[in-house]
């Protein structure tokens, strides 16, 4: 392996962690108002940085819905430990902070994609450690845009939520989670097709045009 190559896939691997640890600093932003202490909200985000790195540093690679699910839980047991009062509260935050993450997510990949049909550009892939300079702001520059997006949309969130003191009752919990919930089965199922398109090429295809 070359040295361009060996510092390829380090950047690689050092972007996503970043990333990952980025999403758990706006966790705890998100949920801070909510709770008791500002400390308390900095053990959820945490905690959910450090589950979803180890998920993803851990051999035995697991589907990418069911780590986040897996780092959004763990989130949330953390939140009821620290701070037992109003559960439902705790379940809408943990449920539309998952949305909320895909939702950027998504956003930030097509910019992604579009600056990954530059890099594949055969004369740029030529360049060698230009092409890796490239391909280090690109990453920077996806990780700087997802969290733009997940931080305006937590404190929208957090600007149009304004009883975070007073008790959610779970006919309440029901109607704002509903949305949050269709678009997390909407991710699911286009993930699901995802998947299938890359064994067989054709089914993502097919799903587009019938939409």
């Amino acid at each position: 392996m070359s040295p361009v190559e060996l510092c390829w896939n380090i950047t690689s691997y050092v972007s996503i962690i970043a990333q990952l640890g980025v999403v758990g600093i706006c966790l705890g932003i998100f949920v801070s108002p909510y709770m008791l202490g500002r400390s308390k909200a900095i053990k959820a985000g945490t905690v959910y940085g450090v589950v979803m790195t180890v998920l993803y540093i851990m051999p035995p690679q697991i589907d990418n819905i069911l780590a986040y699910f897996i780092g959004t839980l763990a989130a949330f047991a953390v939140m009821c430990a620290e701070d037992r009062r109003n559960i439902n509260q705790k379940i809408f935050l943990s449920v539309n902070f998952f949305s909320l993450r895909w939702l950027s997510a998504s956003m930030a990949g097509i910019i992604d994609h579009f600056f990954d049909i530059v890099l594949l550009n055969p004369q740029i892939a030529a360049l060698g450690w230009l092409h890796y300079g490239l391909y280090v702001a690109v990453r920077i520059l996806g990780i700087l845009f997802s969290f733009l997006l997940l931080l305006l949309s937590i404190q929208a969130v957090n600007r149009a939520y304004e009883s975070k003191d007073r008790y959610m009752e779970r006919r309440e919990l029901v109607m704002l989670t509903v949305p949050s919930l269709s678009g997390i089965a909407g991710y699911a199922i286009f993930h699901f097709y995802q998947i299938k398109s890359e064994m067989t090429g054709f089914l993502i295809y097919f799903v587009f045009y019938t939409i």
